[in-house]
């Protein structure tokens, strides 16, 4: 309900038991950065927050997101396919994948979206 009134839409309320069982997020670099600028305002404190819930939290190498890779406990190469990624961790335990998907994407990005046991898709 509390989600309900933020703003949240939960398509699947047996999926927040899995949100509360997740051991790593994985941030997209859309996720992260203002579409066609730099790093998103909010980037530092998201990083922040995930490590505090103490997830693990792994990052796609985006140029424009150098300066927070520190806040990060593994940065994956750019080229690799992010549904790649999300499997292999996924054998490691749960894994909440997040993206901003943008018109003209790629197609590998909403693969990786999906391929976690919780998408979270920004607006």
């Amino acid at each position: 309900a509390a989600l309900s009134r933020s703003g949240v839409l939960v398509r699947d309320p047996g999926r927040l038991r899995q949100l509360e069982m997740a051991r790593t997020v994985v941030l997209h670099p859309s996720a992260l950065r203002v579409p066609d600028a730099g790093a998103d305002p909010w980037t530092e404190d998201v990083l922040d927050a995930a490590r505090r819930a103490g997830l693990r939290v792994v990052m796609v190498e985006d140029p424009a997101l150098a300066d927070f890779t520190g806040l990060a406990d593994q940065v994956v190469a750019a080229g690799r396919p992010l549904a790649d990624v999300v499997a292999a961790l996924r054998d490691e335990g749960g894994v909440i994948t997040v993206v901003r998907p943008l018109p003209g994407a790629d197609a590998s990005v909403a693969d990786g979206l999906l391929a976690g046991d919780v998408a979270v898709a920004l607006a």
